[in-house]
């Protein structure tokens, strides 16, 4: 299959996990299993897959390790000796805030301090930049698309670090780059971290994915692979290949390292025995049960029960959709995460209306919110091409713009229903009568039910990013006059 974009922008800001250096190092190392490495011989077994916040003592779910012990692996080497592991391999720019790693370590008896075994980050793809479009947040790298979202990281040259459509946009053609991320739904990739590589040689454009054809071509995606005296693979196989670029055809270096299978296409696992694991990415292969939800989330199998928490408070296994960003949190068992708690990132916006006019091209608009989707959009008793003015509709996704969102669900919404409903981040601080979410206007009155909380403490404590449902009776120029209104965060 084809690597497509995929509305991951609700798929994760991931959760800002704070390592510890040497935390990190050891967990950057290959997928899916337990880390060697020093690290504590005592406590509970921890891990976890995330994103980096900051670089240091590391802390994750509420845990800091220590890094002087773990094994940092990354593509090019490991760094197993030295004092704070992370710190190093953050000098060698292996390692940095909002890289996607995997951790490796245990937990003190007090809960909330540790020690990491291993680090392990992992660059998907290096290569340089094809074509970028800023509407859809995607770039192409190797035949692939990449998508981002607000919180994905751009550091370009010696230039300050840079975040979603603005760092896309200083992105030019041709610009040698690594890309760091999670892979979601449909063999889509959300890229995490993008870094120009000045010193990238002409040999060592990367690559990993799903073979989709191996006849007359081998290829992933658009691009051509060429062997040099490796055997050829199955359509199927997740492979990595390393060679020189030249158009849409990639001639692999010779040897076990230009061409090699490997595990961890669809993202990484954690071994079973981790009694307190937290796994951040995008939701796949979704089933809803009577009990619950199970899931992917990368490679890692979850499940929910009844009596798992969901966060922000109101949400539940029916907000979950493929393409949505989340934390989950639990013990792993069996190869699956039973999730104590999943929290879905906090950029998810969800609209109950009816949509302003017909479709145009692959987009439409909704309160006056341009409505983005793709190939990983999952439209449920409705299609594109039958969208057209007054159409209800639920939609579901992330926030790609002022005034602009990229849907990983559109749902038919049932006749005769008026209520309109917008819950998202707010554009700036809620000033007394009124707020605004993607640019909607939002006005209460005097009554408007204000859930949890009171309206004096609402506009007091509320501040722009803000998660914010408000639900009432739509009025002239795609604004809202609430009738409900909940704070969400």
């Amino acid at each position: 299959m084809r690597m497509q974009p995929f509305s991951i922008g609700q798929f994760f800001r991931p959760t800002p996990i704070l390592f510890s250096l040497s935390l990190l190092l050891a967990a950057c190392g290959g997928g899916g299993g337990g880390g060697g490495g020093g690290g504590s011989t005592t406590g509970t077994p921890a891990a976890a897959i995330g994103t980096v916040e900051k670089i240091g003592s590391v802390k994750v779910n509420g845990v800091t390790f220590d890094c002087k012990n773990a094994t940092v692996t990354f593509d090019d080497g490991v760094i197993d000796s030295g004092d704070d592991r992370c710190i190093i391999a953050q000098g060698r720019g292996e390692l940095d805030d909002s890289m996607h790693v995997v951790v490796n370590g245990k937990v003190n008896d007090d809960g909330v301090s540790g020690s990491a075994s291993s680090v392990r980050v992992k660059h998907r793809f290096k290569g340089p930049v094809g074509s970028i479009d800023t509407t859809a947040q995607t770039f192409t790298i190797l035949g692939q698309t990449i998508q981002i979202d607000d919180s994905t990281i751009f550091k370009i040259g010696n230039n300050p670090k840079t975040t979603g459509v603005v760092g896309l946009s200083s992105l030019i053609p041709g610009d040698p780059v690594k890309v760091n991320g999670v892979a979601g739904p449909n063999g889509a990739f959300l890229a995490t971290y993008v870094k120009t590589k000045s010193d990238l040689s002409s040999d060592s454009n990367e690559v990993k994915g799903i073979i989709t054809a191996v006849t007359p071509d081998i290829m992933i995606g658009t691009l051509i692979i060429r062997l040099s005296d490796q055997p050829e693979p199955s359509i199927g196989a997740c492979v990595e290949a390393e060679g020189t670029l030249s158009g849409d055809i990639l001639t692999v270096k010779s040897g076990p390292s230009g061409f090699k299978l490997d595990d961890d296409c669809n993202g990484d696992s954690l071994p079973s025995g981790i009694t307190k694991a937290e796994v951040e990415g995008v939701v796949s292969d979704l089933t809803i049960t009577p009990d619950g939800a199970l899931f992917k989330i990368g490679g890692q199998a979850v499940s929910t029960s009844n009596t798992t928490t969901f966060r922000p408070a109101g949400t539940s296994a029916a907000d979950l959709t493929n393409g949505l960003k989340v934390e989950a949190e639990g013990s792993v068992v069996g190869g699956v995460l039973l999730a104590r708690k999943i929290h879905i990132k906090k950029n998810g916006v969800r609209i109950e209306a009816s949509a302003d006019g017909p479709v145009t091209g692959n987009s439409f608009t909704i309160l006056g919110i341009t409505v983005v989707t793709n190939g990983s959009t999952d439209f449920i008793d409705v299609t594109l091409g039958s969208i057209a003015t007054g159409t209800g509709l639920r939609v579901q996704g992330f926030k790609s713009g002022a005034k602009q969102i990229t849907a990983t669900k559109v749902e038919a919404r049932p006749v005769g229903v008026n209520d309109v409903t917008v819950r998202g981040p707010l554009d700036v601080n809620p000033v007394d009568p009124g707020f605004f979410i993607l640019g909607v206007p939002v006005t209460v009155g005097a009554g408007t039910q204000f859930e949890d909380t009171t309206r004096t403490d609402f506009f007091a404590n509320a501040t722009a990013n803000t998660i914010v449902k408000a639900k009432g009776s739509e009025s002239p120029n795609d604004a809202i006059s609430a009738r409900e209104v909940e704070l969400e965060d």
